[in-house]
């Protein structure tokens, strides 16, 4: 893997032109392999070599970003009632670091190799959904980089995290110098991390957007009453949903979510609407005075609820 140096043609796509840089050629292996090095990149941290020097924590780890606890794993080990299964009106608990976790991700697989895996269908999506974004044009063209094929709505795929700004802001970051560690220039790490596609996520309850050739699908991924709204903001077409309940203390660690009626520290399991602690719904009122459905993305946990 080369690091690169030439500067980007403005008529080149991303995903081409840093699949020719860092594989020397570019093909739909490589283009795909881009979105793996900068995925488990931000998941990891630095685990590629050589690289260009630029430190990246990765999201498994523990942290603090702008001053506040942030704890990522939470949504992948089971620890939360948090993922969108498509079978059930409310959060269940997934584990999705359950074929291999961290070992396989660091030597830039998706998983152990089970294909059956959480883990590995997590991963193969998220890679499938970035190609998407950067526009790797030998996407779908080849076995080897499958077009995407999962949820097309994000809102949907993550309306039971309800993640905050931190979180949000957080994993941005870490995709932003993944990025920039396998040489993205400055310019294009902006462009393909923040700008675009990443405006609809950072300035939630979007009208419905397109994902490619899908029909128009709700995009707000941030349905927590901290986060900002859009300008043209329209909260009546989300669902209300409360703070994910806990599975796993010792896993989860300090856990605090707002549901504009009290912190989410209890032990919701969906379905009949009960509750322990001091959990609730966000009600009609304090969604539209607190500006509430917000920023929850965890991206990595795009397409799943499969």
């Amino acid at each position: 893997m080369a690091t690169v140096q030439a500067q980007r043609p403005t008529n080149t796509p991303i995903c081409d032109f840093y699949a020719s840089q860092i594989f020397g050629n570019n093909t739909a292996t490589s283009q795909r392999g881009v979105m793996t090095l900068i995925l488990n990149t931000a998941i990891l941290g630095n685990y590629t070599s050589p690289n260009i020097d630029v430190p990246v924590s990765g999201i498994a780890s523990v942290s603090t970003y702008n001053g506040t606890s942030v704890n990522l794993l939470k949504y992948f080990d089971a620890a939360l009632y948090s993922t969108n299964d498509g079978l059930h009106p409310y959060g269940v608990a997934k584990n999705f670091l359950d074929d291999g976790g961290a070992v396989p991700i660091g030597k830039s697989m998706a998983s152990n190799g089970n294909v059956n895996s959480a883990q590995y269908i997590l991963l193969t999506h998220v890679w499938d959904y970035f190609g998407v974004l950067l526009n790797c044009s030998l996407q779908g063209k080849d076995p080897s980089f499958p077009a995407y094929a999962g949820k097309t709505s994000m809102y949907e795929v993550h309306k039971y995290m309800k993640i905050d700004p931190y979180e949000q802001g957080w994993f941005v970051y870490q995709l932003t110098l993944a990025a920039k560690s396998i040489g993205f220039s400055p310019s294009d790490t902006t462009i393909a991390m923040v700008q675009h596609p990443y405006k609809p996520l950072h300035f939630p309850l979007l009208t419905p957007n397109s994902h490619r050739k899908s029909s128009p699908q709700l995009q707000a991924i941030c349905i927590d009453a901290s986060c900002p709204l859009a300008s043209d903001a329209n909260c009546g077409l989300y669902d209300e949903v409360p703070a994910p309940g806990v599975v796993n203390a010792s896993l989860v660690g300090n856990y605090m979510k707002m549901n504009g009626t009290g912190t989410g520290s209890g032990t919701w399991h969906g379905g009949n609407s009960s509750f322990n602690g001091t959990m609730g719904f966000v009600g009609m009122a304090g969604r539209n005075t607190l500006g509430a459905w917000s920023l929850v993305f965890v991206g990595l946990v795009v397409g799943l609820g499969l």
